[in-house]
């Protein structure tokens, strides 16, 4: 096979990784918050009180994190 050359300037990466590299983690712990595993259980006898009919079974903080996680 013969040799080809590439047309263009070799492309130059000039990303500071580190920095790439905590902004990707930030962005992380935004979509990633099971800040609602731990008000469960709370959150659903809230809403369950004096509700008539069948009781919900998620609360609505995890609704909220499923929609953001859908959304991306």
């Amino acid at each position: 096979m013969a040799n080809k050359k590439r047309w263009g300037k070799k492309y130059k990466d000039k990303r500071d990784w580190p920095i790439y590299n905590q902004q990707l983690i930030k962005r992380g712990e935004f979509y990633i918050n099971p800040k609602f595993l731990s008000t469960w259980k709370q959150e659903l006898r809230d809403m369950n009180k004096g509700k008539e009919g069948a009781s919900f079974l998620y609360p609505y903080s995890m609704i909220e994190f499923l929609g953001i996680l859908e959304s991306v």
